[in-house]
């Protein structure tokens, strides 16, 4: 087993240049593979309810990301005072397969309701499955 003492830590980095100022909620997965996903939003300057939802993956153990994927975009509720109504991408690796979940959550204006959006990739992130709703469980 490494100890503290011996593990070593790179230096940040910007693994989206051209939207790193606005890079938000960030979250992380690590699969045993090597593969790492790194998925946020990306708010437009000077703020917005719609932001767009990103995924840089890499399969050197984070040595080097490839090009970030646009999953798509989502849009916030409303604000209602004191409540508080953000929450943040997740994203998972199956250790078995290597297919890569990531979800967010939106407001759908039409219907006045928050939805979760599901989206998967079985080639360590080069493409990814369009929107769909989780499964439900019975």
């Amino acid at each position: 087993m490494q100890s503290l003492r011996d593990l070593r830590v790179d230096r940040p980095r910007a693994i989206d240049p051209a939207h790193s100022p606005y890079d938000r909620l960030t979250v992380v997965a690590a699969g045993p593979d090597g593969t790492v996903a790194v998925m946020y939003y990306v708010e437009p300057p000077g703020g917005g309810v719609t932001v767009a939802v990103a995924v840089a993956t890499s399969t050197d153990h984070g040595a080097s990301f490839a090009v970030p994927v646009r999953l798509g975009t989502v849009r916030s509720p409303l604000r209602a005072p004191g409540v508080s109504t953000r929450s943040g991408p997740a994203i998972a690796i199956d250790p078995r397969t290597g297919d890569i979940y990531a979800s967010v959550t939106t407001y759908a204006q039409a219907t006045g309701a928050s939805e979760v959006e599901v989206f998967t990739s079985r080639d360590h992130g080069r493409s990814w499955s369009a929107a769909g709703s989780p499964p439900m469980l019975s």
